[in-house]
């Protein structure tokens, strides 16, 4: 293992600099905004604590920050894949597609709870770049964990090997 020590590092230091760095570190948090003393959060309004946005809410939210309202907009040169996976559309037919299939990976039967952290996945049964109509249609959509998801033929990078295999086959 590498370890790259710093000069400093180990050296003791005075109960005065010590309290010299909490008061500039303090001042600094302060300053910025990031401190809040436990008065003022006993102050504060809890706002949505514990509260979940509506449908109509979060695709409102979603509405006032496409396109060139976005702070990070370039122009328009994102990918038609991530423009997918980041609309409002999908993340419905998702929460569909798990809602379906009881929140379970339907390969291995494995879900969420005592103890076991599974992360889900919805997968397209019908490839995503060979059929675009299918692309938010429940029927074409199945739970499966990370693990599993990981095995299919489309999945990551081996859709792109599996679509020039087919093209090289066309061509033959």
């Amino acid at each position: 293992m590498f370890v790259i020590k710093h000069p400093l590092f180990g050296l003791k230091r005075s109960e005065e600099f010590k309290n010299h760095c909490r008061i500039a570190a303090h001042k600094r948090t302060k300053r910025i905004g990031y401190y809040f003393s436990t008065l003022a959060r006993k102050n504060q309004v809890p706002g949505m604590q514990g509260k979940k946005h509506t449908l109509k809410t979060i695709k409102k939210m979603s509405q006032c920050k496409k396109g060139s309202k976005n702070p990070f907009w370039r122009g328009g040169v994102s990918k038609e894949r991530d423009r997918y996976y980041s609309s409002y559309k999908y993340r419905i037919w998702r929460e569909k597609v798990f809602t379906r299939d009881n929140w379970t990976c339907q390969k291995c039967n494995t879900r969420n709870g005592n103890g076991v952290e599974v992360y889900l996945q919805a997968h397209h049964i019908k490839p995503f770049y060979k059929f675009k109509e299918l692309v938010y249609i429940v029927s074409n959509g199945i739970t499966l964990c990370k693990k599993c998801h990981s095995l299919t033929d489309t999945y990551g990078g081996k859709a792109n090997s599996h679509f020039a295999e087919e093209a090289r086959n066309v061509a033959d």
